[in-house]
């Protein structure tokens, strides 16, 4: 079992009605969330792992995932649906309109390396009118697929970019957004509900990941003196990298809990703009 870095579970009754439930899964390369939701999309149960031992050839993602899946109690229950996301970068965006099902090799094979092995597969973003089309190691999903049969699988930048589109379609005039997740930064930039930019990044310093978000704000001529940044992801603000886009970017703030799910007092004081991704699965369809 990995070793749990945040652990809530308001009901502990969960395991008598979860049959009632919903369940979101985001799996990364260095740790596993998921989230328990009730009928009310009351937040029962929202719990992270980092892996007990680093990835190798011989302790490969698949047994990771398999021995979380094992261990905690509350993912041996059934459940009402369950969508998981996965997170890797072996993906592209295509418009709707040029969007062909049986492309789904070309449209990667230019701009990513992937294994004959890979499953390809294609989200439809229903509120930008395009689709991610991924590829997801075979292995992985066998082993998830075999806990959960009937579950969804989504790649993480989906359910990002739906959490954003919804959040950037209430929104006036420019927004720039980021999600940190696994040493990269996914940058997206928006005119009222109109996606302009979506990349992601990998970074090693903190100068790095300024440059890449200020590139952006550069590209499109925003000020970052008026428009703002939103952060979601492993960023916190008594960080290197804060601190440094809080020198450029005037308007920074931490993303709000969404208003689809409803949360406790008590877990409303965590860092929950750690979980945006997680959250946003929600809107994945």
């Amino acid at each position: 079992m990995g070793k749990i870095i945040f652990d809530y579970e308001i009901d502990q009754s969960l395991s008598k009605k979860s049959n009632a439930n919903d369940l979101s899964i985001l799996i990364g390369v260095d740790r596993f969330s998921f989230l328990i939701s009730d009928g009310q999309q009351h937040v029962n149960a929202l719990k992270s792992y980092v892996y007990n031992k680093p990835l190798s050839p011989n302790y490969s993602l698949a047994a990771a995932i398999r021995d979380v899946c094992r261990t905690d109690s509350l993912l041996n229950l059934p459940y009402q649906s369950t969508r998981i996301g996965f997170s890797n970068t072996k993906n592209t965006i295509i418009p709707e309109p040029l969007f062909s099902g049986d492309q789904l090799a070309i449209y990667l094979k230019n701009i990513i390396d992937f294994p004959a092995t890979d499953r390809l597969q294609a989200d439809f973003i229903k509120g930008l009118q395009i689709r991610n089309v991924f590829g997801l190691n075979d292995a992985n999903a066998k082993v998830l697929e075999n806990f959960f049969p009937s579950a969804k699988l989504f790649h993480h930048q989906t359910a990002v970019l739906e959490g954003y589109s919804k959040l950037a379609a209430v929104l006036s005039g420019h927004q720039v957004f980021i999600n940190v997740h696994d040493r990269e930064v996914q940058v997206m930039a928006f005119v009222g509900k109109e996606l302009l930019f979506n990349n992601v990044f990998p970074f090693q310093t903190p100068e790095d990941f300024i440059y890449y978000v200020l590139l952006v704000y550069h590209q499109f001529q925003l000020k970052p003196e008026i428009v703002p940044l939103t952060i979601s992801g492993l960023l916190i603000k008594d960080s290197k990298i804060y601190h440094l886009l809080y020198r450029y970017i005037r308007l920074l703030n931490l993303v709000q809990s969404p208003d689809y799910y409803r949360f406790d007092d008590d877990l409303k004081q965590e860092d929950l703009h750690f979980y945006f991704d997680l959250y946003s699965l929600k809107l994945c369809e």
